[in-house]
Order: structure tokens, then sequence, then C-alpha cells
């Protein structure tokens, strides 16, 4: 187990805190900064432990009570404040907090400022007889201890013999599975030494498919350890503010002053990491401009520092690095070992780390000192019907009872079905993000809107007509994933009310949904996907040019039998952070070139109806790789792809154009494409002779086009084209 790793997310935890909680501790404030600053100064002889605790029992020992101690700085701080923010926000009578003091009590939880303050002091106390206790093993000052293998390391990097095999040790028997390979190849990539300027490497892939675990591994692995002076791990979802503080704090073992503007805080970066190898890691990076911002904030050195980005993402992907790395989920064997492997922890600090890091489990498992110990619930069970839906039912119970409040984050059913929940879900108080898709349940209990740090709800593929009025009172609600649900806005009483929303997809908008003193209060979304039923969509049209910050759109118009119907369109022009648009309804006609969003990257048409060809205009689009026209998009007979147009489109994607015959391509049109799919076209002659000599197409793929069509687009294989007849799955 990799103590540094979990020492680090404790330390980032107590970093949140601080900053968030600040008012809830008061005069523990100064304890628990202390102790964060103890975690950070061992930070460095960890990662040396590390290294040397398999030959060494007693370093062994010692990792494994020190990582126990850590926890107890986690549950400690986590339990109060957990606490403090139920009695606030409930506001308690005197015989309803003497029970829950009675019942933190029995946990060893503390209750009031007196007693976090007391608890800290008594795990900062820890920390240092453990220090002690390791100096005397070692007869060294541990603290000094962890410089001496990064102070080498610094020494032998004037010149360039580095060679990483000097700092590696035998493959770590951690490693997760199925990520060795690809651990090996980017571990190698990172530590390529020919290309010395500040460089990003990329990992894309769908979401679930990895990108995360594998950048931790890759991360928190030796060699990365033993190449770089210093590392730092920041999250994209930050402001550009919070990034650069991270990476001063995780740079420089040092606190940060919270009043820093981004100018102070670059120069002091600049300062900081110059002359030094380092390493950033940004996770989920969704926009271009993040990465672009972190760029010309780090210091330009010629000495191998990198930058390694997760998205899911390709364009992102392919901007920032033009040879991603393509990650595909686990399969078969690969997949089933993890879960096997992961499910075989026993241990109490096993099940914790298995739980909080991991993420990935079956675990119905009830005994107290585990539940006391779980941050995180997944559950894979889809074989079976009633059976799971009652034992999840009973482990929920056992949480909320065994741990008053419990300290779940992570609640995951997907797949199971219509798994029983409490009435007193309310009561997982620290819970983050609860995913009920696939799970075919008809109600939540209304109790979900005491979940005040609910991030992510996503009731999608479900029975749900509607949610409890008590949504309204989630503050602090980011991530709301629908399956075409109608919000009550009657109850919606402050403008304030989900005013962190981010994402909201699947949502139905009708007469009972008003938009005017309603949706329109929500508008820091990046993500909306919605369908609608109105007679007239003014409102809901102006509402949506207002959200400046909007990345991604779906719109979608059916009548009252759920059929496409007429979609009114507005110049989106002024959404200039919209990437994504997709369209189902009938257009009276294409927007014109500058109507469009100026980033626009990505876009879907279905059943738009188009009488008139609109690649003349699309062809205009500047940024757009991606263009998919799908069932009766378009109804005429010709199009034509004009001189020098699409410069950016790389996939293209024809489907179910009934009616067209001739489809020309002019010269210079579409130098960058790269795929190209074309299915259910049967009025469709042939392929553009123009389109079968561009050099840079990889794939073209035909799905239930005619005979005589794939016999032509066949015959011209001999030009190197890679051409795939496919069939519709029944």
């Amino acid at each position: 187990m990799d103590v540094e790793a979990v020492v680090s997310v404790v330390i980032r935890k107590l970093t949140d805190l601080l900053i968030q909680e600040s008012i809830i501790f008061n005069k523990a404030t100064d304890e628990v900064e202390l102790v964060r600053i103890s975690l950070r100064k061992l930070q460095n002889f960890l990662i040396d432990a590390e290294d040397k605790k398999e030959g060494d029992d007693e370093v062994k020992k010692w990792m494994e009570e020190f990582l126990n101690v850590v926890y107890k700085v986690e549950d400690a701080i986590e339990t109060f404040v957990l606490w403090r923010m139920h009695t606030r926000r409930i506001g308690f009578t005197r015989s309803h907090l003497f029970f829950i003091t009675k019942k933190l009590k029995a946990d060893g939880g503390p209750r009031n400022e007196r007693e976090i303050k007391k608890k800290i002091k008594e795990v900062k106390l820890e920390i240092d007889k453990m220090k002690e206790k390791m100096g005397k093993i070692k007869n060294e000052n541990i603290e000094e201890l962890g410089y001496s293998r990064a102070q080498r390391i610094r020494e032998s990097k004037h010149g360039d013999s580095l060679r990483v095999e000097e700092y590696s040790t035998v493959e770590d028997e951690s490693d997760v599975i199925g990520f060795k390979e690809h651990k090996r190849k980017l571990v190698t990539n990172l530590t390529y030494t020919s290309y010395q300027r500040l460089d990003v490497i990329s990992i894309v892939g769908a979401v679930g498919s990895g990108k995360t675990t594998l950048a931790t591994e890759i991360y928190n692995s030796s060699e990365i350890k033993g190449y770089f002076d210093c590392r730092a791990w920041v999250s994209a979802s930050e402001n550009l503010t919070d990034v650069l503080r991270s990476i001063l704090e995780q740079t420089d073992n040092s606190t940060v002053d919270k009043d820093s503007n981004p100018e102070e805080l670059v120069k002091k970066l600049r300062e900081n990491l110059q002359n030094k190898r380092y390493l950033v890691v940004l996770d989920d990076v969704r926009r271009l401009d993040v990465l672009k911002d972190l760029r010309d904030a780090l210091p330009k050195e010629t000495n191998c520092s990198r930058v390694l980005l997760t998205t899911s993402n390709d364009d992102v992907a392919r901007i920032a690095d033009s040879q991603p790395y393509q990650l595909k989920p686990l399969k078969g064997e690969d997949a089933w070992n993890l879960s096997d492997h992961e499910t075989d922890a026993s241990s109490k600090l096993a099940v914790r780390r298995f739980a909080e890091h991991v993420h990935i489990k079956e675990y119905p498992c009830t005994e107290s000192l585990n539940i006391q110990h779980l941050r995180s619930y997944l559950s894979f069970n889809i074989q079976r019907r009633d059976t799971p839906a009652k034992e999840i039912g009973n482990f929920l119970h056992e949480v909320i009872r065994q741990r008053g409040f419990g300290l779940l984050r992570v609640l995951d059913l997907e797949g199971v079905y219509k798994p029983k929940l409490p009435e007193n879900l309310g009561k997982l108080y620290h819970l983050r993000y609860l995913g009920l898709r696939w799970t075919f349940l008809d109600t939540l209990p209304r109790s979900v809107g005491k979940l005040p740090y609910l991030e992510t709800l996503d009731v999608k593929h479900t029975y749900m007509s509607a949610l409890p009025k008590s949504i309204w009172k989630m503050k602090h609600l980011r991530h709301l994933c629908l399956n075409e649900i109608r919000l009550d806005m009657s109850v919606q009483k402050h403008h304030h009310s989900l005013t962190q929303l981010q994402t909201l997809w699947g949502l139905f908008v009708d007469k009972r949904s008003p938009v005017k003193n309603g949706l329109n209060g929500i508008i820091n979304l990046r993500k909306l996907g919605l369908t609608y039923y109105l007679d007239s969509a003014q409102e809901l049209n102006e509402w949506i040019a207002r959200l400046a910050s909007l990345q991604s759109l779906r719109l979608r118009s059916k009548d009252g039998n759920g059929q496409p119907s007429k979609l009114e369109l507005k110049p989106l022009s002024s959404l200039e952070n919209l990437t994504d648009l997709y369209l189902l309804g009938n257009l009276q006609k294409l927007p014109e070139r500058y109507e469009f969003p100026p980033r626009l990257t990505v876009l879907t048409l279905s059943v738009s109806k188009l009488e008139k060809d609109p690649m003349p205009i699309l062809a205009q689009l500047p940024c757009l790789s991606i263009l998919r026209l799908l069932a009766n998009s378009y109804t005429g007979k010709e199009m034509e792809c004009p001189s020098e147009g699409f410069i950016a489109l790389r996939i293209l994607k024809l489907w179910m154009l009934e009616k067209l015959e001739k489809w020309t391509v002019e010269e210079g049109a579409m130098q960058n494409l790269r795929d190209l799919e074309i299915r259910s076209c049967h009025k469709l002659k042939e392929l553009p002779d123009k389109l079968l000599n561009l050099s840079n197409i990889q794939e073209i793929i035909l799905t239930d086009m005619p005979e005589i069509f794939a016999d032509n687009a066949q015959a011209n294989e001999h030009k190197k084209k890679i051409i795939a007849i496919r069939k519709s799955p029944v």
C-alpha cells in the first residue's frame, strides 16, 4: 500500500476543509493546520521509505502504524464537521442533541470545538512520536532523511546521463491489474530524455475507462518519483488560482497566502520551479483553455519537465498532444481479475483504501469495523433481481445505524433492479455521489434533499416521472442527470436554488415547467440536455443564450405524441464556450455561419428535414472537427462540399439520408478527414473521387449500403483506403 499516496489525499482534504469549513473549526483551525504541515514535511521521507520497506520489517511495520494515525486525522475531522453541520442545519432540541452527542461519544468522535482541538492535538502528538520512533530506527532526523535521495537525484541531473533504470525498483506488485503495459509505456514517454522542452502527454478514454486510476499509478511509481524533482496533481475542474496555489503547496512543501492573486502565484511558481525537473498531472481536462492557462504559467525549462493530462474529450487530447494515448475499458479476464483482486482485502485499512481510492467492488459485508471505514460503495450485481435490492437496503440501514450519519461519500447502484433505499437516506450526510442509473426505481426518498454535500445525482434510465420537492434544497448539487423528468418549478421559491449546477441532462420542459422565474435562475450550466414540448420556445432560447459557460448542448423538440416536431432555434453566437451541439427536430433553415457558436467542434443534426444543402454553410465553421448528419437531417438529392472547406473536419457520419443520390467533394475540401461512415443512404450511387484521394483517411465504413455501391467502393482498395462493409445489428 502506497502510504505517501494516502497521505497526499488526506493533505488535499485537510486543505479543502480548512478553506471551505474554517468557520466550523474556529478555534481548532491552528491545530488542523499544524497537522497538515507535519504531514507535508514527512512526504519526502515516505517516498523514500516506500522503496525500502519490503526489505526492512521495522520500516514496514512503522508505515502500517503511521497509516493508521493518518486515518485518525481524517476520521476525527470529518466526523466533527458532520456533527456540526448537521446540528446547525436542523436545529436539534436538547433531547436530540443529547442522543447524537451520546452516539458520537460511543463512536469515539469529537463532539465540540474543545474536543476536536483535543483530538487533533492527540493525533499531532502521535505523529511526533512516530517521527521520533523512526528517527531512532534510522538514527537520523527523518524529515531531513527524506530529502537525501531527492538531493542525490538533483545533483545527478546536471548532465544528460540520467537513466531511469538507476532509480527503478522491482515491478510493484500492487500495480492495478490490466494497466501494467499502459503504465510501462507512459512512464517511458514521460522519462524520455531526447526531448527536453516542456511537453504535454495525454491519456484519453471514455468515462469509466480508468484514466485517473492509471495516472495515479504512474504518478506514484518509483520511476516517476526518482526521475522528477517535484510533482503536483491538480484537478482541471478548479479555477486557475486554486490550481496554481495547489501546485505551489505540493512542490514547495509550504502554505500559500490565500489572498495571493494569479499574477503573484505565477511569479512565485516560476521562481520555485526554476531549474527543477517537474511533473504536473492535470486530471479531467474538458476545455483547452484550462491547459493553455496552465502552460502559460509554468516555466519553460529545457530539462524534460512534463505535463500529463487525462480527458474523455478526443479533440482536447489531440490538440494538446499530437499522439494521445488511447485507453480502452478493461475487458474479459482483466476486468474480473481486478474485481477478484480487490475483494480479497480483509483488514480494516485495506478495506478503507479499497473503498476510497480504488472505487471498484462488490461489498455486502456489514461488519462494524469495516463499515466505519467505508467511503465508497459500487455494485456490479446485475444478474439477480430481488436479492441484491434487499441486500443493499439492509446494508445501507446498517451503515446509518452503526455510524450515526455515515461517512460514505460514493454510492453507485447502477444496474441493481429497484434497490431498497432507506427513508432516512439523508443521514448519509457526507454523500457526494448518488448513482441510480438503470435501477428502474419509481421514486426517491424525500430525505434526498437533506444531503447538503451531494454533488452528483444520476437517475437516468429509471421510471421516475418527478423528483422530490426537496431537490431545491441541495445547494452544492453540480451534476443532475435525469430521464426526461420535469422539475417542479412551483416550489422553487428562492432564485438562489441550484446555483452551483453545472450539468443538467435529461430535462423535460413544457408549460408546467416555466422558464421565466424558474429555469432561468440556473445560469452556471456547462452541459445541458433537454427535450421540450412548447407552443413557443422564445423564453427557452433566451435562457440558453444567457448560459455563458455552456460547453455542450442537446436540444430535442417533440410533439404530444413524442414525435420530432418543429425546432425553434435562435442564434447561438453569444455562447463562446459551446463546442458540442446536438439538435433533433425540424429546422426551417440552417443558421448562417455567423449564428453558430464560434468554437463549435462537434455538430449533430437529426430529423432536421433541411431542403437546402447544408454543406456550403457548415464548411465555413473553422473549428468543426466532427459532423454527424443523421436520419432525415437533409432531404435533398445532391450534396456538395466546396473547395477549401471543412479545414478542421476529421470525422464525418452520413446516416439515413434517404433521398441523397449524388455527393461531390471539390478539390481541397476536407483535407484532414480521417474517418467516414455512410449508413443506409440507399440512393447514393458512389463515393466521390476526390474523397478517395485524400491522404489522411484511415477508415471508411459502409453500413447497410446497396451491394453495387459496396462493390464499386471495394474496387478502389488499390488506393490503399481502409473500406469496411457492415450490416446494422438486428
